[in-house]
């Protein structure tokens, strides 16, 4: 961060000192590359796997999800990935969208048909609407076939939102007046809102059940998930892929020699192909 006044970089105090906004800005990034040894132990996601497996996704042998105490949550392999290796292959049925979100929940159909024969709501609302209201009903009983996803989600939700601006304190987003950041979180803050009050009108018993806070923290969920192609597309959720979306930082200094040997510091980029044949979501080193 640049204060406006100052030439150098300024640190501000708390978390803003290692903020980041890669993850609440939707892209795909890469996979973080560990020998086992470096990794902590923790969730393998060899739930997730399975469950994806069962659907019909594909996922490369020994891909494991886990926790480092230096990088966070993200997929590991103690195996060598060459480019173009396939990572994951998810089939439509294992990704979140508007088509699989009403077939797990149709009474949502009467939010589309809201905004289908409302002018105004259709001018207004945004792509994300749909898909955020499933996240928000879900969040608090997860159940059906994306369970298990939004389970994961749930363990999230203290991370995510001491990570993402829109939820910091107002001393905190001050240090980002004057920034393309803070235009774009007050952008957000509108199109947020104006989406809870047409989901609400839509489907007011809701109203007294889910706030606008709940709504906020689903569609910041879809936000920072989202690998939809942007613009006027759709979002989707890739229950998986989406745990490669992580930033993997130099090895820590205070490592040993051999140490630092077996942290891998380079991050695979990584490029997400929509197969038309299998009408398949792929990712790919």
């Amino acid at each position: 961060l640049r204060h406006p006044l100052h030439p150098t970089p300024v640190h501000p105090p708390n978390r803003i000192r290692e903020m980041s906004l890669k993850r609440w800005l939707p892209a795909v990034t890469g996979v973080l590359l560990f020998s086992q040894s470096a990794a902590d132990k923790g969730k393998d996601g060899s739930d997730m796997f399975a469950w994806m497996r069962e659907s019909g996704a594909w996922v490369a042998p020994d891909l494991r999800i886990q926790k480092s105490e230096y990088t966070g949550l993200g997929v590991y392999t103690s195996t060598a990935v060459n480019y173009s290796d396939l990572l994951f292959s998810l089939p439509e049925n294992c990704t979140l969208s508007s088509a699989t979100v009403l077939e797990e929940q149709p009474g949502l159909k009467k939010l589309m048909k809201y905004i289908e024969n409302n002018s105004t709501a259709r001018s207004q609302v945004s792509t994300g609407a749909l898909l955020s209201t499933f996240v928000m009903l879900r969040l608090k009983l997860p159940r059906g076939r994306f369970a298990l996803y939004l389970r994961e989600l749930q363990e999230k939700l203290q991370s995510t939102v001491a990570e993402l601006p829109f939820f910091w304190s107002a001393e905190e987003q001050a240090w980002l007046e004057g920034t393309h950041a803070m235009d774009v979180i007050n952008e957000y803050k509108l199109i947020v809102l104006n989406d809870y009050e047409i989901v609400m009108d839509a489907l007011p018993k809701l109203k007294s059940k889910y706030s606008l806070g709940e709504y906020i923290l689903a569609a910041s969920l879809v936000n920072s998930r989202d690998y939809s192609d942007g613009g006027d597309a759709e979002p989707v959720m890739l229950p998986g892929i989406d745990s490669t979306n992580h930033f993997l930082p130099e090895p820590p200094s205070q490592l040993a020699m051999h140490e630092k040997s077996d942290f891998v510091s380079q991050m695979q980029s990584t490029t997400l192909l929509r197969n038309s044949v299998s009408r398949s979501i792929e990712l790919r080193a």
